[in-house]
């Protein structure tokens, strides 16, 4: 007896599930939606050729909320070398020349209070200069016998503005940067003793503290760094040359004009990418012109 119970008419078995056919790229469906095909890459998806289906709309990138800092700023922080950082040991092992300068200073001041005849030698008057020229240096290392604040203002102003400086310009450009703004307020308190034939004496280091203020003030300038502390700094010693009688206000107008010709150049030298300026000898020249003034003037 023949059995065809598997044979026949009997309908074919089919799988419980059976993934649906890919269709032609003319059909109109989209690839990847109800199909098992690799799916559209990131970034968005190209339709196939005939199809009017349009690519998924992608959602537009996020915004930064911080502002964007001025252009000015950010290139300045590219050529202006910022203090040096760490705290304050590693801040203060940076100015050497700072804390030379005023140790030399107070040095200079026991000298004169102690020394006999030695306060005479080193003072810069308008008689004398003539026959010795190192007056012009040495009278911005002495300061005045009768007081303890004449020697204390500027050895603060010094440590406060060489803080900044120092390790910012380095050593080299910085103690020429101070020697030429001192030579420049002696050079100016002569030129104007010449032109209103008086004759006086002249010591202190304002001279060259107005010389740093000037460089800090053409540092921050090129830099495009707003600092209003150096402004205020700076009229308050303003201040302080028209209400306290005595005081040689032409050398810190020399002193300051230097230091601000310095700031200049050693700002458009960092631009360049240089580490010294050896076009600070430059400021030479003015300050050697207003001499030979004051030798044409007084004969």
């Amino acid at each position: 007896m023949n059995d065809d119970s598997g044979s026949g008419d009997a309908p074919p078995e089919r799988p419980d599930f059976e993934p649906p056919r890919s269709q032609s790229p003319g059909s109109g469906q989209v690839p990847g939606a109800g199909s098992f095909g690799p799916p559209p890459r990131y970034g968005g998806w190209n339709p196939p050729s005939g199809s009017a289906t349009p690519p998924p709309r992608q959602p537009p990138p996020r915004q930064s909320s911080y502002p964007t800092p001025p252009r000015a700023h950010a290139r300045s922080q590219h050529w202006f070398n910022q203090p040096a950082q760490g705290g304050w040991a590693r801040t203060h092992s940076s100015m050497p020349v700072t804390y030379t300068i005023i140790a030399i200073c107070v040095v200079v001041w026991l000298c004169q209070l102690v020394v006999p005849g030695f306060n005479r030698d080193v003072i810069l008057t308008t008689w004398s200069w003539q026959s010795q020229p190192w007056r012009l240096i040495t009278s911005t290392f002495a300061h005045s016998v009768s007081g303890f604040m004449h020697i204390a203002g500027n050895m603060l102003m010094l440590w406060l503005l060489g803080r900044a400086i120092e390790p910012a310009i380095g050593r080299r450009d910085y103690v020429l940067s101070y020697l030429l703004s001192a030579l420049g307020g002696s050079a100016l308190f002569i030129l104007f003793a010449a032109l209103s034939g008086t004759h006086s004496a002249v010591v202190g280091a304002s001279a060259a503290v107005f010389g740093l203020f000037g460089l800090l003030v053409g540092l921050y300038k090129l830099a495009g760094i707003r600092n209003t502390g150096i402004w205020v700094l700076l009229g308050i010693n303003l201040v302080f040359d028209f209400i306290v009688p005595g005081i040689a206000w032409q050398g810190h107008l020399g002193g300051f004009l230097i230091g601000l010709g310095a700031g200049f150049l050693i700002a458009h030298a960092r631009r360049r990418g240089r580490t010294t300026t050896p076009t600070l000898w430059l400021l030479l020249v003015p300050i050697v012109a207003a001499l030979g003034a004051s030798l044409a003037l007084t004969g």
